[in-house]
């Protein structure tokens, strides 16, 4: 008898199981559906506000959101606000109501204070965001950031739980576009400040409010994953289980795996893009992401000089970078904007085509300037040290750009140093740097981020470059025209003309990301703004057998 209910029982056990692992495999379609991911760099912080690259914005924008996100065709859509938001004062006042169902990771609704909460943070000086001067279009920002108002005082407001306003300094066509960028994200402020410093730190020291909650990052390993978020106000449309995430450095390493079936995208340089640009899984991604080297002229005085700025820029043959170096689709730069990023509002004409072009190669004239600047230093010789990361792109243009300077200009000696991304970045934030290697990518969709870097009170301008002349064009372009954007385009073509003929950065190349993407993969969503790689929306098909 008690054989008998001892079979009956481990028969009723067997059946709850085989129930139970059904239930489990028809949440998930049968099969849990795993997409397998690459990237290039490391992640150096979670932390929305204090966000300051791409491989910060690409991580950040998949587990949280702020009001608008781009959709496929990269126009801004409402995300976190119901609908669109009440204008009025003539476009200075913003008032957004928000969505009831979004909710935090942990269960707590995403609400008003939130998003003020947030904001006030990104802008206090304390926080010492480098992205704060994105906020400057709100009311007050400015002056609460350069410590001359009270951070009481900023033009944002929970009218109640769910309605935000905001006001503006001034009328901001653009300022929906901004709102995408990961500083504008809101933040839950108990789980902030119960984190302390540690908040950003590592996944368990984060919060979801999008569609994945990010597991398994320490704060310093290169692998993690960005898990579906059940609390999610559109987790029915979010068809991916998990996202797995491994930093491969090396090229060849990311398309071995891509061969051997263990990831599902591998991005290409040099051979392996030229080999590979006519098969059906190859696609050539552009982004707004401009490369250029950076000089620290605030902490090598030799670099003051323009003649030494100018010598080593005209040493550079941008042609034979794009075409025999990186070979993946990128573009010889005119100057710091991308192509198609601004049209002349009258002409129709792209931004690259009005401004000068002093991005040259011409040795002779690299010889005469280097002249110049020997005169003028009282040196025969000097020696810089230049940063790069240690990406393989990224030490490939290292090692051109030094050797063409060194070619073309024997007394000048380029040392290179490869670093990871984040240490690299931290060195070139606190400008005590000679050169280094870096980019910028948009996230407003308005040019004057690209500008607004290098005026004489940026947090950003790490070359510490200061011209009144410059500050009051970009001024200028801010504050002055409204809704005249014809003269606020003329004003930036004067501005980055500034920029040309003073060599203030040496131009290299504006990015295009060459990768080949598992056929298996659709509905992946790039956009040349903000998060690139966007996984909300991916549906995996049945790989072939």
């Amino acid at each position: 008898m008690k054989r008998k209910n001892f079979a009956v029982l481990l028969c009723l056990m067997s059946v709850l199981f085989l129930l139970g692992a059904c239930q489990k495999q028809s949440q998930t379609g049968g099969h849990k559906k795993v997409l397998n991911w690459v990237q290039s760099s490391e992640l150096s912080t979670g932390d929305s506000t204090k966000a300051y690259d791409i491989f910060n914005y690409d991580v950040i924008g998949q587990f949280q959101e702020g009001l608008y996100v781009y959709d496929k065709d990269n126009k801004t859509v409402p995300a976190g606000c119901d609908g669109e938001p009440e204008v009025t004062d003539e476009g200075k006042h913003y008032r957004f109501h928000l969505r009831k169902d979004a909710k935090w990771s942990n269960g707590d609704p995403v609400t008003a204070k939130d998003y003020v909460f947030a904001w006030k943070r990104a802008v206090d000086p304390a926080t010492a965001a480098q992205n704060a001067y994105v906020m400057y279009n709100i009311k007050n920002a400015k002056d609460i950031n350069m410590k001359k108002a009270p951070l009481d005082s900023l033009g944002v407001k929970a009218v109640d739980d769910y309605t935000l306003d905001v006001q503006l300094e001034k009328a901001t066509p653009y300022f929906k576009k901004n709102l995408i960028a990961t500083i504008f994200f809101p933040l839950n402020e108990k789980f902030v400040k119960e984190k302390g410093d540690s908040y950003g730190m590592n996944a368990d020291n984060l919060l979801s409010n999008g569609p994945f909650v990010i597991k398994g990052w320490d704060g310093t390993n290169s692998e993690w994953s960005y898990d579906k978020n059940d609390k999610y106000w559109d987790k029915d449309n979010v068809k991916l289980d998990q996202v797995k995430v491994q930093v491969i450095k090396d090229p060849s390493t990311s398309n071995n795996l891509f061969e051997g079936g263990r990831a599902d995208v591998a991005f290409l340089s040099g051979d392996l893009a030229k080999q590979y640009k006519d098969s059906p899984d190859f696609k050539a991604i552009p982004t707004a992401s401009s490369v250029y080297l950076e000089y620290g002229t605030g902490y090598k005085k030799e670099l003051q000089n323009e003649h030494l700025r100018r010598a080593m820029s005209l040493c550079v043959d941008r042609d034979v970078l794009i075409n025999k170096v990186l070979m993946n689709g990128s573009t010889v730069p005119v100057n710091q904007l991308p192509v198609d990023y601004a049209k002349d509002p009258k002409t129709g004409k792209d931004f690259t085509e009005i401004v000068e072009n002093h991005v040259i190669y011409d040795p002779e004239k690299a010889k005469e300037e280097w002249q110049k600047a020997k005169q003028e230093l009282g040196k025969d010789t000097i020696e810089f040290e230049m940063l790069v990361t240690d990406d393989e792109m990224s030490k490939q243009v290292g090692e051109f750009v030094q050797s063409q300077i060194q070619t073309t200009l024997p007394d000048l000696k380029v040392n290179m140093k490869v670093m990871p991304t984040p240490p690299m970045f931290a060195k070139i934030t606190s400008t005590k740097f000679d050169m280094g290697i870096c980019g910028w990518a948009g996230s407003l969709g308005d040019p004057i981020e690209y500008y607004d870097i290098f005026t004489s009170d940026s947090a950003r301008n790490h070359t510490l470059y200061k011209s009144s002349e410059y500050d009051e064009l970009i001024r200028k372009a801010k504050d002055d025209y409204g809704n005249d954007e014809q003269a606020r385009f003329e004003t930036l073509v004067e501005a980055q003309n500034h920029l040309g003929r003073h060599a203030v950065t040496m131009p290299l190349y504006m990015r295009a990301y060459p990768v080949r993407l598992s056929p298996r993969v659709k509905g992946l969503e790039t956009h040349r703004i903000g998060t690139r790689f966007v996984f909300r929306n991916i549906e995996l098909e049945e790989k072939a057998k």
